[in-house]
């Protein structure tokens, strides 16, 4: 579920072999030579403002601008998962003048969280760039009198404590379910649209415990208003190397080894070489010095992939979180 640091390697020519080896024609038409973008590009982001989906779909829409010479204007789109922003992309047409900055909970998750999606993520959309969202560490408020997790399952035994989820199906909504699952605690997972919202409460007081990207929640460690307990998949997170992961902690369900990615999306139908394009304006992108200093600070191993990249992750990842969120029966409609 997690594949390790060489991911974005691994991934580009696992997908490039399993999809035929496919490689961009020597001539390409006019549509990518030039006439796109002719104007500027809507790019929809699943989540408010504030949170790491917000500031890495800022960042690589800077990054797209720079490239092509148009504005990439971010539109946050919250709300139920990204079904708000999915919504509006499936309705919008195979021009790619508007695109969809999320989350892979809007394709994997939500399929198994809604029982009447409104679209489907197997049709409606093309996978255009795959972005490794790193670790995302497990937090308290300062308040939360403990120092690992062992002892945070110890004092929350009989509480009623409240956990807070950036969204539905998301990394902090399965923690919190295998953690009540796994160690008889009740805490109550309140659902958020988007991470910044989230952080807000907790530094007031409000909430408990969450689980949320590193380069958010690392305001509140500064200011100690919240101190982070564990991080998961199999190492510890530069920014944090006293901070041991969960398996370290004798937590070694697969849920906290799960790691976080992003994916960019176009309406279902666009030109293949425009695809390819834009897919490889992402990774360009990627190596710009903003987003370098954003996986950077944040611990995250490799920028952009390309499709390829997205499909495959999308093929390993998504049955056995589905089958995770229906065995703790998830479901929320």
């Amino acid at each position: 579920m997690n594949l390790g640091v060489s991911r974005r390697s691994f991934l580009t020519n696992a997908a490039r072999g399993a999809i035929g080896g496919l490689t961009l024609p020597l001539a390409m038409p006019a549509i990518a030579q030039g006439s796109w973008p002719n104007k500027p590009i809507r790019l929809l982001c699943g989540f408010a403002a504030g949170g790491q989906t917000d500031a890495f779909a800022r960042a690589y829409g800077d990054g797209l601008s720079k490239l092509t010479g148009q504005p990439f204007v971010v539109e946050n789109k919250a709300g139920a998962g990204s079904i708000i922003a999915c919504e509006e992309l499936k309705k919008a047409p195979p021009d790619a003048n508007k695109l969809l900055y999320t989350t892979s909970s809007a394709l994997i998750q939500n399929k198994a969280l809604y029982k009447k999606l409104s679209y489907d993520p197997d049709k409606d959309f093309t996978k255009l760039a795959f972005i490794p969202g790193g670790k995302m560490p497990f937090t308290v408020a300062a308040s939360v009198p403990v120092a690992n997790m062992n002892e945070f399952i110890t004092w929350a035994k009989g509480k009623s404590l409240n956990f807070g989820s950036y969204a539905p199906g998301g990394l902090g909504h399965l923690v919190c379910a295998q953690l009540n699952k796994l160690s008889g605690l009740t805490m109550e997972c309140i659902q958020y649209r988007g991470e910044a919202p989230m952080w807000q409460d907790m530094a007031a007081g409000s909430l408990q415990a969450a689980v949320g990207s590193y380069i958010v929640a690392q305001s509140l460690y500064e200011q100690k208003l919240a101190k982070p307990l564990a991080v998961p998949s199999s190492t510890r997170l530069k920014p944090l190397p006293d901070v041991p992961t969960y398996f370290e902690q004798g937590l070694t369900d697969p849920i906290f080894r799960l790691g976080v990615w992003h994916i960019l999306l176009a309406p279902a139908g666009i030109d293949p070489v425009l695809k390819e394009r834009i897919s490889s304006l992402m990774v360009q992108a990627g190596k710009s010095e903003r987003i370098q200093k954003i996986i950077e600070n944040n611990g995250i191993e490799e920028a952009a992939s390309d499709w390829r990249a997205a499909e495959l992750a999308y093929k390993e990842e998504a049955q056995p979180i589905l089958s995770v969120i229906r065995e703790l029966n998830l479901t929320l409609d």
